[in-house]
C-alpha cells in the first residue's frame, strides 16, 4: 500500500497539516460562508475550498472550536432560517419553507425542528398567521 497512491495509508504530514490548518479564523470564514449561502446547494468540499483548507481540516477546526461538524452547523443555520420564515409568515406552507432550505424529508425535518424549537413547524406557521 505504501508503493502506490491510495486513500488507505495516508501521509502523516497531511494529518499534521490538517490539524495545523484547523484555526479559529478558518471557522469564522466557514461560518460566514455558511450563513451567507445557506439557501444554496452547499457541500463541505465547497466550503473547504473557499477557506483554502482540506475538508478534513475544516472538520478538525469545527470540532476543536465549536464542538460540532460543519454539516451540523449548516443544518442549524438552515433550521434557524426556516424558523424565521415560518414566524414571519412569509411562506404559504411548512413544506415550502423546508424545501427552500434543503429539507426534503418532511418527517426528519419535523423531528429536528421540534427538538430545536420545542414545537411543530406547523404550530409556528399557524401562530404567525393569527
Amino acid at each position: 500500500l505504501h508503493t502506490f497512491a491510495n486513500n488507505i495509508v495516508g501521509d502523516e504530514r497531511g494529518a499534521a497539516r490538517d490539524a495545523r490548518d484547523a484555526s479559529q479564523s478558518v471557522v469564522r470564514l466557514a461560518q460566514r460562508i455558511i450563513e451567507e449561502r445557506a439557501a444554496d446547494e452547499l457541500t463541505m468540499s465547497d466550503i473547504a475550498r473557499e477557506c483554502h483548507v482540506t475538508p478534513r481540516a475544516l472538520q478538525y477546526a469545527f470540532r476543536r472550536h465549536l464542538d460540532c461538524t460543519p454539516h451540523a452547523y449548516l443544518r442549524q443555520v438552515r433550521l434557524d432560517l426556516v424558523h424565521q420564515v415560518l414566524r414571519d409568515g412569509s411562506v404559504p406552507t411548512v413544506g415550502d419553507a423546508a424545501a427552500r432550505y434543503s429539507f426534503f424529508n418532511p418527517g426528519r425535518f419535523a423531528v429536528e425542528y421540534r427538538q430545536v424549537f420545542g414545537e411543530n413547524p406547523g404550530q409556528t406557521l399557524v401562530r404567525a398567521s393569527s
